[in-house]
């Protein structure tokens, strides 16, 4: 996942992620691998969010996702 150039895009990601990882490497990956991760509750469709990004544009064109 990379932002390029777009100062407006920003990415949060789940507690349980590393972050370092992430920041360095572009990587979603455990920060405790040795933990399982939290799956959510039995019956949520949802799931649990591992990476939330936000982007503050007028240019649809530079959306991160394809």
């Amino acid at each position: 996942i990379e932002s390029g150039s777009n100062a407006g895009l920003q990415f949060k990601t789940h507690p349980n992620i590393n972050k370092e990882l992430f920041s360095n490497e572009n990587i979603l990956g455990l920060r405790d691998p040795n933990r399982p991760f939290p799956t959510g509750q039995s019956g949520e469709a949802s799931g649990v969010g591992l990476l939330k990004w936000r982007m503050q544009s007028v240019d649809e064109s530079a959306v991160p996702l394809s």
